[in-house]
């Protein structure tokens, strides 16, 4: 499910667009069959080779090119393995609630990107996200899991604060959020919930089959349970 629109990202063919903290590539294959050149960087080896099993997998099936084949890095998003102003776009999507040094990451980000570039950053809504820390803690205490619940205002804050300028802002899955509050109320872990299993059914045919039905019902929701809040913002270099 994608979180993140390309619309948004001012893409053109002058250099690569990064896919910071790409876990599993949703992002990154979105941009690669638009014609993107992309770099998904990750962390977690294990998700850099699942990551490059479904681009060889898209690749036998003509989906995208060799031309179009991303380089995939190992990296952390602390020490960003670029150069000063070499990037034009960086999509960061629900990573910042799992970093400690959050504004690190964000001067990282600044660091490397071209002026006038574009960022696309999103992390968990502060609503949805809230009610779900109070349902279970083991929700959010796992390793790796979420630190901090993010206001609105104290992201703009962060972006200002590396001469980043909001342009836009979204939420998305709101489908999402209701799902995740009953795996906290009957216990995250818990996948034998007949609710859970069912609703867990509804979502996989979201995201297979985009039925109009529940796009219409996402389009609905977004704005009042989206799970994720989506910020794109413009590199102000100084």
């Amino acid at each position: 499910m994608l979180t993140v629109k390309a619309d948004k990202l001012r893409l053109d063919a002058h250099g690569p667009v990064l896919d910071l903290g790409c876990g599993q590539g949703r992002h990154s294959f979105y941009l690669s069959k638009l014609g993107q050149k992309v770099i998904s960087m990750d962390l977690e080896i294990g998700d850099l080779k699942y990551v490059d099993s479904l681009y060889k997998a898209m690749k036998a099936a003509s989906e995208i090119t060799d031309q179009d084949l991303p380089l995939l890095i190992r990296g952390n998003a602390l020490r960003l393995p670029f150069g000063d102003g070499s990037l034009r776009c960086v999509v960061a999507s629900e990573i910042l609630e799992h970093i400690p040094e959050d504004a690190l990451v964000l001067s990282e980000i600044a660091r490397v990107l071209k002026p006038n570039a574009v960022l696309a950053i999103s992390v968990p809504r502060f609503y949805p996200e809230l009610i779900s820390w109070m349902l279970s803690k083991k929700y959010h205490s796992v390793k790796g899991g979420h630190i901090r619940i993010y206001r609105k205002r104290q992201l703009f804050s962060l972006l200002a604060g590396y001469n980043f300028s909001v342009t836009s802002v979204e939420y998305a899955h709101g489908l999402h959020s209701p799902y995740w509050w009953l795996k906290c109320l009957v216990g995250v872990d818990n996948e034998k919930n007949a609710v859970v299993r069912a609703y867990k059914k509804v979502l996989e045919y979201e995201i297979i089959k985009q039925p109009p039905i529940l796009r219409y019902m996402g389009k609905i929701l977004d704005p009042l349970l989206g799970k994720s809040i989506v910020i794109y913002a413009q590199y102000m270099y100084k």
